[in-house]
């Protein structure tokens, strides 16, 4: 039986592990719902001998760090780690670190592996990663082809939710009856942690910039200080933003647990003889206005693969409020509109406000994560019309 170490009230019976995207302003409502159910329901299991019994979810809203030593600290005391299983649970950098940080505790009586719930919470459509250990097969027969999820969202399911919601709270039980776990290391979250084995390469990203550099000869109206040694190094909103747009980007990239392949020079890739016949993943493209009235970037741009029509999705940062700027912004806006379309094609239209100009830095920041689902979608695309006309497999399933 789990002998308690420290207050009881303080140490969690459960920690919920589960995919979702980082920066959101609050948690899952399908994801809360349901710890909310599990708690409750393990709370009736053992509600008269252990009164305080309760799980813990992450709860977006504070800084990173904070959020990271709250992650951990649940982790280092809980009694039982409950996966809520899905495509993207497996492609997630911040699920694999709690799940390695969870399994690396010491077990004085069990195993930590028998202190893992996992649960069907969307369909695997594949087997899991081969050191998760999980049985697709068994997962379904329990929870349902399509998860918990789903349950939850359909009413003629109600009964089948609860079923599964009262199967995992006697599970997260079993294992602390069972499994006896000493205190793991508050500090075992890893900042960037390696992915599952296989992680997709749509999970990833590949940022090129498009911009003049300061020893490029600048059209009139062109702000020098807003350049740097390299395109990569451009800045386009100025004091407002003290660190280079590519890196910015980077960063928040980072944040929704994608991997950033690089972040590259669109005129020395695209001039490069290792250029491949096909995209090898999503990709960004920041693309700098004034670097369109120079011819030999805009030819860059517009002779780039064009054998392929290369799936990217394009931002364009521009800054309004400078009055050299805004005196060409209706001209620069064209051009780049009707270069665009040439070379990259024409975006859905939920897409196009992303070329006609972002305004600032925290505009850039809200529509990244549209950029980000445009460079997958794209990406994703291409790939299934290659396939079909190829007749071949995927060759990009396994990556890793």
């Amino acid at each position: 039986m789990w002998r308690t170490r420290g207050a009881e009230g303080t140490a969690p019976w459960f920690f919920l592990s589960y995919a979702h995207l980082r920066g959101a302003t609050s948690v899952d409502t399908l994801v809360d719902r349901f710890h909310a159910d599990l708690s409750a329901a393990l709370l009736r299991l053992v509600g008269k001998e252990h009164p305080y019994a309760h799980g813990f979810v992450d709860l977006p809203g504070a800084s990173e760090a904070s959020r990271r030593e709250r992650r951990a600290a649940a982790l280092a005391r809980c009694r039982a780690l409950v996966a809520l299983c899905s495509p993207d649970y497996f492609t997630d950098f911040e699920c694999h670190s709690e799940w390695t940080a969870f399994h690396q505790r010491q077990a004085l009586v069990g195993s930590p592996q028998a202190a893992v719930v996992p649960v069907l919470w969307e369909r695997l459509w594949t087997e899991g990663p081969v050191q998760a250990g999980l049985d697709r097969q068994a997962l379904a027969d329990q929870f349902g082809e399509d998860g918990l999820r789903a349950a939850l969202i359909k009413p003629r399911l109600r009964e089948e939710y609860e079923r599964g919601v009262r199967r995992v709270a006697q599970a997260v039980l079993a294992a602390a009856e069972r499994v006896e776990l000493a205190p793991g290391d508050t500090a075992a979250l890893d900042l960037r942690p390696s992915p599952w084995r296989g992680h997709p390469v749509e999970r990833t990203l590949r940022i090129l910039v498009l911009a003049y550099s300061r020893g490029d000869d600048l059209p009139p109206g062109c702000d020098r200080t807003r350049y740097g040694s390299r395109p990569q190094d451009w800045r386009p909103y100025g004091s407002d933003m003290p660190e280079p747009v590519a890196e910015l980007a980077a960063g928040l990239v980072l944040a929704r647990n994608l991997q950033v392949v690089a972040v590259e020079d669109f005129e020395r890739l695209s001039d490069s003889e290792s250029v491949v016949d096909r995209p090898t993943g999503p990709e960004l493209l920041l693309l700098d206005r004034w670097a369109l009235r120079s011819g030999r970037l805009r030819d860059r741009l517009l002779g780039y693969n064009q054998k392929r029509r290369h799936p990217m999705a394009v931002m364009v940062p521009w800054d309004p409020t400078v009055s050299d700027a805004s005196a060409h912004d209706s001209e620069l806006q064209e051009l780049t509109l009707s270069t665009l379309n040439r070379a990259v094609g024409r975006p859905k239209p939920d897409f196009e406000q992303l070329r006609r100009g972002i305004p600032d830095a925290a505009s850039f920041a809200d529509q990244l994560p549209r950029a980000i689902l445009q460079a997958r979608q794209a990406f994703i695309t291409w790939r299934h019309r290659s396939m079909r006309s190829a007749g071949a497999g995927d060759p990009f399933s396994n990556h890793g």
